[in-house]
């Protein structure tokens, strides 16, 4: 089974996928694209703080990056037409 940390990756790297750059995700989340290089690289763990952060600027539900059972649950793409099209 994996822990809290394994799954909020796999959930981060997921839902970055949707994105064209590292760069844009980072805008969208207001976090350095350097803080999410150290993430997809492994260097860093998504911390409460930052897995909060991620969900609220997504429009997640709050938690959501830390049940197993939520992989696939979400679109990268149709979540990333979401988050762009609120922003206008």
């Amino acid at each position: 089974m994996k822990n809290i940390k394994e799954i909020r990756r796999s959930h981060f790297l997921r839902l970055l996928e949707g994105f064209a750059t590292q760069q844009q995700f980072a805008q969208v989340v207001g976090l350095a694209q350097s803080q999410i290089s150290l993430l997809v690289a492994g260097h860093r763990q998504i911390g409460d703080r930052v897995a909060r952060r991620i969900e609220t600027s997504l429009g997640l539900p709050n938690g959501y990056l830390d049940h197993a059972e939520q992989m696939g649950a979400m679109d990268p793409e149709i979540l990333l037409k979401q988050v762009l099209s609120s922003d206008q």
